[in-house]
């Protein structure tokens, strides 16, 4: 789900989770420096035209696989507020969704083949990023996390 205009802010200000594997040096298409050029506000995210429908195809698709996750472990889910982490308050997370009790989080992402050149005995290279944005927003509260990569 696209995120709300109170999200965004926060996300201008705070250190999100899907922001870790750039500041980390495991994203392929953004490092250390674009994250901290977009966090001082040096430098705003500008998405090309088709960067633009990746993305809106990307929430499309999240409802999708977010009905699927659903009919396959038997859990219903929910979009999920962004968190914040309790004593740091410039950590938070918007995770896709949360099961209806809260105990699971889960993220619904679509890795299409434009980005097929970056799977490798069948582990996908840009999957790595989004695994560690996974732990990282639940690492925030405890919660077990669960992604689904579908491509």
């Amino acid at each position: 789900m696209p995120l709300t205009e109170h999200e965004k802010q926060l996300h201008q200000t705070k250190v999100g989770a899907s922001l870790v594997p750039a500041i980390i040096g495991v994203n392929p298409f953004q490092g250390p420096m674009d994250a901290w050029l977009q966090l001082t506000g040096r430098a705003e995210r500008v998405l090309t035209s088709e960067a633009e429908a990746r993305t809106r195809w990307g929430h499309v698709m999240e409802d999708l696989l977010a009905a699927w996750y659903s009919e396959q472990v038997g859990r219903d889910v929910v979009p999920s507020p962004t968190l914040i982490h309790p004593e740091l308050g410039w950590a938070i997370a918007t995770p896709d969704r949360v099961d209806t009790d809260g105990a699971r989080l889960v993220e619904c992402k679509h890795v299409g083949h434009r980005v097929a050149w970056h799977w490798t005995d069948g582990v996908c290279y840009v999957a790595r990023p989004m695994a560690r944005s996974c732990r990282t927003g639940c690492s925030l509260d405890g919660r077990a996390w669960r992604a689904d990569v579908i491509g």
